[in-house]
């Protein structure tokens, strides 16, 4: 085969390779890797003040803490409800329940046995593990996304706390910064201005809820300050999860 031709093949096929390669399983995905996204808004942008708080990170708190056997079945998990308040309380008592946390998600966690002799890997049994309580930030009223600010508490047999994590930052307020409004949000949103560009499936998106909150850096990953950021979800044509984000400081 000539070069000429050769080459065009190898191209398309490192990029068939990078495209399955940055694919996330999970059903809940943030920005998307490569072309724009042909993004429909249906949602209403909410009504804002002109200028809102920015913080400064005055230091982080990483905690990780987990017994042997997390994985391992078990048989008297409490109910998610009382999960919740046992979660709690824990955190109070270690003095590590910040005021602004609050709880995101409650999950039975279990372990699928499946029949491969069809080829179709029928569940056949299910099998619960751990009930996994999480938490997330609302900085006065306004969300915090991204990576980091999560608390998780895990429980096993009769509440018993099995793996606990923490990565949290401190703030201290400056002052205020002007945001730009919601419609230059979307214009960002529509030009591909995102804060991360994640690997996701892509396709048309529909925009569902805007809001303003804050975005936060994983752990380990520097951050000097939170300032305002345009908070963009919705659903993607697969039927996943999308969260955009994009920059909400007035230049």
């Amino acid at each position: 085969m000539k070069l000429k031709y050769l080459l065009p093949i190898l191209l398309l096929i490192v990029a068939i390779i990078a495209t399955v390669a940055v694919s996330n399983m999970n059903n809940s995905v943030t920005g998307v890797l490569g072309m724009s996204d042909d993004i429909t808004i249906k949602a209403q942008i909410p009504e804002t003040s002109s200028s809102v708080p920015y913080y400064k990170v005055v230091s982080e708190e990483n905690e990780n803490e987990q017994k042997s056997g997390l994985m391992k079945v078990r048989e008297s998990l409490p109910s998610e409800k009382e999960a919740v308040a046992i979660a709690d309380q824990y955190l109070r008592d270690k003095g590590s329940f910040p005021e602004d946390a609050s709880i995101s998600n409650i999950e039975t966690i279990t372990m699928q046995e499946r029949d491969t002799s069809s080829g179709e890997g029928v569940v056949v049994g299910e099998y619960p593990l751990f009930v996994e309580v999480s938490y997330d930030r609302h900085i006065n009223g306004m969300p915090v996304v991204g990576p980091g600010d999560s608390i998780t508490v895990s429980l096993g047999d009769d509440g018993e706390v099995i793996y606990y994590a923490k990565y949290w930052r401190k703030l201290e307020q400056v002052g205020n910064v002007e945001v730009i409004s919601g419609d230059k949000a979307i214009g960002k949103l529509n030009r591909g201005e995102t804060i991360v560009q994640e690997a996701g499936y892509g396709g048309s998106i529909e925009i569902n809820n805007i809001e303003l909150g804050y975005f936060s850096n994983g752990a380990g990953d520097e951050q000097e300050f939170y300032e305002p950021v345009w908070i963009f979800r919705g659903v993607d044509s697969y039927g996943y999860n999308v969260t955009k984000v994009v920059k909400g400081v007035a230049e």
